[in-house]
């Protein structure tokens, strides 16, 4: 019995196999494997690397989250020159630090902000740990 079924799988291979057999063997040859092969790890390569400014990243990210589009990207970018202006000013003011680092965290610079974060609760050590999540 078991030859049978065999017997029947091996038909039942060759039969699915049949219209597909045009396609698949130019593709069985050494040279047309290695060239695909070739081709699929330039085009992987490549793709990895962008032809944009180093901000377009973070405009990705920030298309990613529904609740931030690139229009509010640059307006937190303003508003983070605006607040940088007045830390120039007032450099050890607890409360310019804690904003900027929010606005940072809001556009996904993390180490920034926590840089920032972490200059805050140097001045005031009794802020929160973390009065804003870092993703």
């Amino acid at each position: 019995m078991a030859k049978g079924i065999n017997k029947y799988l091996k038909l039942t291979a060759l039969r699915l196999y049949r219209p597909l057999r045009p396609l698949v063997k130019p593709l069985r040859h050494p040279i047309v494997l290695t060239l695909m092969l070739a081709g699929a790890l330039m085009l992987a390569i490549t793709a990895r690397f962008y032809a944009f400014d180093s901000e377009y990243g973070l405009w990705e990210q920030a298309a990613w989250r529904p609740w931030q589009s690139q229009t509010n990207y640059r307006k937190a970018q303003a508003e983070i020159g605006a607040w940088e202006k007045l830390n120039e000013i007032r450099p050890y003011s607890k409360d310019i630090l804690l904003k900027l680092a929010l606005l940072y965290a809001q556009i996904n610079e993390v180490e920034k902000a926590r840089d920032y974060f972490n200059q805050a609760e140097y001045l005031d050590p009794a802020i929160s740990p973390l009065p804003f999540s870092l993703p």
